[in-house]
């Protein structure tokens, strides 16, 4: 007796023949262009007073100080120093090869099915 694929029977099951030759052509898109409207945007934009330059430079960095000075409480670094006893290795050469069928690496103790080293 043969087994069927489960995925094979979906695909083959689900498309009648006339479906299944030629190509299923996109539907056509309606042509949609955009159309201008009067008053769609205003004629003139207003800005304002131009302000030069180094007059909003120097009004920005007055204001900058200002906050600093205010959230400076809330930037203080007050979370002690944790040595995380990280060592760093420094590589200047090493071998390379790709790992084969069967190995395993692995880091500290390594165990088999009877829990034994």
């Amino acid at each position: 007796m043969e087994q069927k694929d489960i995925f094979q029977e979906i695909a083959t099951d689900r498309m009648t023949p006339g479906e299944r030759q030629g190509e299923v052509r996109p539907l056509p898109l309606p042509q949609r262009y955009l159309q201008e409207k009067a008053g769609s945007f205003p004629e003139k934009v207003w800005f304002g007073n131009r302000i030069p330059f180094r007059e909003r430079l120097e009004d920005f960095y007055a204001k900058l100080e200002e906050m600093r000075r205010q959230y400076a409480p809330f930037m203080e670094n007050k979370i002690p120093f944790v040595d995380t006893c990280t060592q760093t290795v420094e590589l200047e050469h090493f071998q390379f090869r790709y790992q084969e069928k069967g190995e395993r690496f692995t880091r500290g103790c390594v165990r088999t099915r009877a829990g034994r080293k």
